[in-house]
């Protein structure tokens, strides 16, 4: 394993001038006119960005050595992330290092202030007397762990820079050296087309989509897992062995490990993940103001998740294309369903969805476009009762679609009861029965007169009433298993008194036999036991007369008569 070095602060030593007057005594005045020229002066200027760095300490180090050496100026970092820092030295290699300061997530609006150790640095080459962007971002540290990486393994410092730079200038299709990122969640900061600028500020909001999703993954504020603390992670992993492997060096420098991001193992694909897939996810999400959708950032993100450059080793690339949404159904336990059924759309991935649709049976009920925790509502009185299968389907912005199916039971009908009992009853506690059914779900409950009947499994019910004397409407309310509910009646007599039957003077004339072939006519009496009736056949026919008390007594044909009376019964009518 080839020795580790790291970046060390360089003794800065006071040496003082000497000014020697026998010196400047032997000096004529017309010697001023052959002292060197002034060395002219530069500025350094540019922006600090994991987010927007504000309130952060800018060192400027000579880097000859390929160590830190002594210090060329300082300034801190303004509102916008900005700073500037004049130079009056020769021609050399400069390390720029940032600690300290705050900066907000762009994923989630923490506030994050630099912990001690956690730094930002930059290396590049400065040309003395004239002016320099240099940005100090994530992407830069990384560059400076690569150089780390290339001289301790022989490369010189120069070269090993300039090959740093371009590595990581190539993997993104950027210069981050001089390219200035766009902060995406400024409202003031609308494009109409994507520029380095904005691919750049995307890149390390996408960065900070990733470190979010981990703070998730680990149960623990966006604050700790932060996207700084994941960029000297990273710094570790690529000064190790000079690829994104997740492999770097334990705390004490002396040997190889995998490293982690709390419970998250880090790997190749880490790397392309949170610079592609979560680069589309805060494209995708309100965070970004830009204006820029996410088909707009498609092609930088597949071709970074198609990466096969030699800064991710030997490892296969990964299709963005593979990601789905997915979709998470929240509903009531309930069989079977009436009226508006209500189930909540939770839509998770790192995409989320451009849409949802439900399809009932196989047909598109509803197209959803707001996507963020839906509830959706369905009126089951519009199909059949019966079973039903769900099918909602979620589709993000790259077109791929995921789906989740259910079956439910639609019960518009109301269940059935009847009462088979007699309408009348001599007792002042009766039964009722009947028989009772549901066409879907069943029937769940039955009420008489505000107490629960009995259900039997083959569909017959009973309850005892309580009567008064008289007629008592007795409600009945049936429930099935979906609440849809029917509320009917039946009328039960209490009858307490016997009918009246009365016959006085109701019946015709007959003819009665006096004993010698004769006969008398004579009312026909309730008892007729004193006289023998007189026939003069044993076959009589009706040939056609009304049954009709006048048309029976004008064809001589006897009959009997009554009324009845019922003051209590079902049938109380005389």
């Amino acid at each position: 394993m080839p020795t580790h070095k790291q970046l060390q602060p360089l003794l800065l030593l006071s040496v003082p001038l000497l000014v020697v007057a026998s010196f400047l005594a032997a000096c004529s005045p017309n010697d001023s006119l052959n002292l060197p020229e002034e060395r002219p002066s530069g500025v350094i200027q540019g922006n600090v960005v994991d987010g927007i760095l504000v309130g952060s300490q800018v060192s400027i180090y000579g880097f000859e050595s390929g160590m830190r050496g002594i210090l060329l100026g300082t300034a801190v970092t303004n509102e916008q992330g900005g700073y500037a820092i004049e130079l009056q030295v020769p021609d050399q290699l400069i390390l720029i290092e940032i600690s300290g300061g705050t900066y907000l997530e762009d994923a989630s609006g923490s506030v994050i202030t630099l912990a001690d150790g956690q730094v930002l640095r930059a290396i590049t080459k400065y040309t003395s007397g004239s002016s320099l962007d240099a940005m100090v971002t994530s992407l830069t540290h990384l560059a400076v762990g690569l150089a780390e990486y290339k001289v301790n393994n022989g490369v010189p410092v120069d070269q090993a820079i300039l090959e740093a730079n371009a590595d990581i200038n190539r993997f993104f299709a950027i210069n981050t050296s001089t390219t200035t990122p766009l902060a995406i969640t400024d409202e003031n900061n609308t494009l109409s087309e994507l520029n380095d600028p904005a691919l750049y500020g995307f890149y390390l909001a996408g960065l900070s989509s990733w470190t979010l999703w981990a703070s998730d993954q680990n149960d623990v504020p966006h604050s700790i897992y932060s996207s700084i603390a994941l960029t000297q992670i990273l710094y570790n992993d690529i000064r190790s062995d000079g690829v994104f492997n997740g492999v770097g060096y334990n705390r004490e420098g002396t040997a190889l490990m995998p490293l982690a991001f709390g419970r998250v193992a880090l790997d190749e694909n880490t790397f392309r993940i949170a610079f592609s897939l979560h680069m589309l996810a805060i494209a995708n999400s309100d965070k970004n103001k830009t204006g820029l959708g996410i088909d707009t950032l498609l092609t930088p993100a597949q071709q970074i998740a198609a990466q096969t450059d030699a800064l991710l080793g030997t490892s296969d690339p990964v299709s963005i294309d593979g990601q789905t949404p997915e979709i998470t159904i929240t509903q009531s336990a309930d069989d079977y369903r009436s009226g508006l059924f209500r189930f909540e759309i939770t839509i998770g991935g790192l995409l989320g969805a451009e849409h949802i649709r439900i399809f009932i049976d196989g047909d598109l009920a509803t197209t959803l476009t707001d996507t963020t925790n839906t509830l959706a509502i369905i009126d089951t009185t519009d199909y059949a009762d019966g079973e039903h299968e769900i099918r909602v389907t979620a589709t993000d912005a790259l077109g791929n679609e995921a789906s989740n199916t259910f079956i439910v039971q639609f019960d518009n009908t109301a269940p059935v009861v009847n009462v088979n009992s007699p309408p009348a009853s001599s007792l002042a506690m009766a039964l009722l029965t009947g028989t009772y059914s549901d066409n879907v779900s069943g029937v769940q409950s039955i009420t008489v007169q505000g107490q629960a009947a009995t259900l039997f499994t083959d569909g017959t019910w009973n309850a005892t009433v309580n009567l008064e004397p008289g007629e008592n409407i007795i409600p009945i309310s049936v429930v099935d298993q979906v609440g849809e509910r029917l509320d009917t009646q039946t009328i039960l007599h209490l009858d307490l008194i016997a009918p009246v039957i009365t016959s006085a003077d109701m019946h015709s004339l007959a003819r009665f036999s006096n004993g010698d072939g004769s006969y008398s006519e004579a009312a026909l009496q309730d008892i007729n036991d004193t006289l023998p009736l007189y026939f003069e056949t044993n076959a009589v026919d009706l040939n056609g007369v009304l049954i009709d008390r006048l048309e029976l007594n004008n064809n001589a044909i006897p009959y009997f008569a009554f009324s009845i009376a019922d003051e209590m019964g079902p049938d109380a009518t005389t």
